[in-house]
């Protein structure tokens, strides 16, 4: 064997060895992330950077923890740095899209989704996430399909229940939004803080069911809307959501005309019994 082989061999050696250790500190990382030590789980990916800077899912589970830390720009230079390296990569594109929506960059969040629907058409998250940018946005019916073409792929997702929810209950669709919120209940062991997040939607139907009954005078729909309404919003205490409901009624204190709103829609319930 000549120097050059020796040497070669020497090389090769040496990189599988930095390629293990790469390995080793993503894995700290991700541990350390699942453990809620973030500080640490960056440590961790920016050793692995050190020893070899082109290997994007570093740059991707980086920008992460980068996000989960608050630091959005940082979080979204690590995505584009991922994509730099490796374009077709569809939960860089989603992860990039998710920061881009916190920051209210809605058209720009669109695009990453929709290049990482491109990539991975099947992917719930993204088409949840994709319909949330387009409510932004004001395109409701277009939000619509997002939500539908997320719940095609995974019926028991209570996030996009509760999003398909919010949106028809804010087009005053007030049968259609019960409907879907009874589903997102339905699949409430799914949604990440369930209570907090079905009440906005349950402010909307509060007031439009006070609408409809004082300004349309569609009394017995409306009493029927309300009658389910009790009935989810009953279910709700009975899964050991008493803290965040008072909560929410304290809320309603503080907000005269929702209050006001309220107020109306028990009468109604009152009277449809």
């Amino acid at each position: 064997m000549d120097e050059s082989e020796l040497t070669s061999k020497e090389d090769d050696n040496d990189s599988k060895k930095d390629l293990s250790n790469v390995e080793a500190w993503n894995k700290r990382g991700l541990t350390l992330d699942s453990m809620g030590k973030l500080d640490e789980a960056l440590e961790s990916f920016d050793e692995a950077l050190k020893i070899e800077r082109d290997i994007p899912v570093i740059w991707n589970n980086r920008g992460i923890i980068l996000q989960k830390m608050g630091k959005l720009k940082e979080a979204l230079e690590s995505f584009d740095k991922a994509l730099k390296l490796r374009g077709d990569d569809s939960k860089a594109w989603f992860n990039r899209g998710n920061v881009l929506f916190i920051i209210d960059r809605f058209k720009e969040a669109l695009e990453s989704y929709d290049k990482a629907l491109k990539l991975d058409p099947k992917s719930f998250e993204v088409w949840n996430n994709r319909g949330m940018s387009l409510q932004k946005m004001g395109k409701l019916n277009e939000a619509i399909k997002s939500y539908a073409k997320a719940l095609s792929l995974k019926t028991d997702y209570a996030g996009a229940w509760y999003n398909l929810g919010n949106v028809l209950g804010s087009l005053g669709r007030l049968g259609e939004a019960l409907d879907a919120l009874e589903e997102a209940l339905k699949w409430r062991i799914n949604l990440p803080d369930r209570g907090e997040r079905i009440y906005p939607v349950w402010t909307r139907l509060i007031c439009f069911n006070s609408k409809v009954a004082i300004e349309r005078k569609k009394t017995d729909e409306t009493k029927e809307l309300a009658k389910r309404f009790k009935v989810i919003f009953e279910d709700a205490k009975k899964d050991g959501m008493d803290k965040i409901i008072i909560e929410n009624e304290k809320k309603l204190e503080e907000d005269p005309k929702l209050k006001a709103s309220l107020q109306k829609l028990q009468k109604l319930v009152s009277e449809s019994e």
